[in-house]
Formats: C-alpha cells, sequence, structure tokens
C-alpha cells in the first residue's frame, strides 16, 4: 500500500513540476554531461536494529538534453554496519547500480531541480558469525526501483549537488525500504 501511495505522490508531484517548468528557464544542464562523486547515507525504514545502507560513497554520470530531458545512471557502495550479539554478530552492506531518468528543470542561470526515477539491481552482503561454530555469508541480487529528486547548485566551476531517494529493493519474502541521502561534487 505505501507503494501505490509513494506512486501517485510521484506522479502528481513531476506533473506539477512540469507544469512549471514551462515557466522556468532553460535549465543550466541543457545539452550538457554531468558526472560527479559524492558521500551518501541510507537510512532503512523496516523495524529492527540492523541497517545495511548506512555511509557509503558513490558515482553519478548523465546528459540532459536541449529539451531538459535527463538519463543517467548511478553506482552506490553502503559500508553497512556490524551488530554485535551475546554469542556472535551480524554485518552486512549493499551496493547498487541503477539507470535513471528524469527532467531538469532551471530556475535562473545556477540552480536546476530534477525529479526522477531509478531501475536498476541492488545487492545485499551479509555475514552472521555464531561464537564456536563460524560464520556464515549470503549474497542476494534483486530488482530495484529508486525515485527521487536532484538539487544541483552550479558555481563558476563545480557543480554541488543533493540527492534524496526513496529505495524499493524487491526481495524474498518482503522489500526493503530506505530513505538515501546523497551530497556531492560534479565536474
Amino acid at each position: 500500500m505505501r507503494f501505490v501511495g509513494l506512486v501517485s505522490w510521484s506522479a502528481f508531484a513531476t506533473c506539477s513540476l512540469l507544469s512549471v517548468a514551462s515557466l522556468a528557464d532553460p535549465p543550466a544542464t541543457a545539452n550538457a554531461v554531468q558526472v560527479g562523486l559524492g558521500f551518501r547515507y541510507g537510512h532503512e525504514l523496516e523495524e529492527g536494529d540492523f541497517n545495511p545502507w548506512g555511509t557509503g560513497l558513490g558515482l553519478s554520470g548523465g546528459y540532459t538534453l536541449t529539451n531538459g530531458v535527463y538519463a543517467g545512471g548511478n553506482f552506490d557502495y553502503f559500508f553497512g554496519e556490524t551488530i554485535e550479539a551475546p554469542d556472535g554478530e551480524l554485518s552486512g552492506n549493499i551496493w547498487q547500480l541503477a539507470a535513471e531518468g528524469g527532467y531538469d528543470i532551471g530556475l535562473g542561470d545556477s540552480f536546476v531541480i530534477r525529479p526522477k526515477a531509478g531501475l536498476g539491481i541492488a545487492s545485499l552482503n551479509s555475514e552472521f558469525c555464531l561464537d564456536g561454530y563460524g560464520c556464515s555469508d549470503d549474497s542476494e541480487t534483486d530488482f530495484l526501483f529508486a525515485p527521487g529528486t536532484t538539487f544541483l547548485l552550479f558555481t563558476s566551476s563545480v557543480s554541488l549537488s543533493l540527492d534524496l531517494r526513496y529505495d524499493i529493493i524487491f526481495s524474498d519474502p518482503e522489500a526493503l525500504n530506505a530513505l538515501l541521502f546523497s551530497f556531492g561534487i560534479g565536474f
């Protein structure tokens, strides 16, 4: 049910932004390649103490057409976390690779808002160690859907970005959900 609400909200927000875009300036990204790297943080939305996202690093790149349509992709690696238990420990992390599509809305000469959606894969890697019995590790790769928005500020030499995404990883038996926050610098 949360997914249907998110898709409905995303569709409404996108339509609203596209109607405003017809009044806005051409984006500063028009007809340009963008490459960026940055710091990532993922906050798991499921109940429990274990967050396989946590802090991470990422790389993104893409191209914006003259009409503002953006096509690109990103790779994110999250370091995850380790939880100590009385008789063992659990550790895990996530990496993800996604293609993204969006629409750049220019607000003045140096600010761009990009509503977008990403499709790709995410891999959850985990290891459980039980004292006296050794360790067991597991890796699972699943489909990823990540709607979000990027805010870009262009200076004379670089661009600064803030990216907010809602990550949905369709794993068995239930989907994993997280909010991702990214801060980056681009060229």
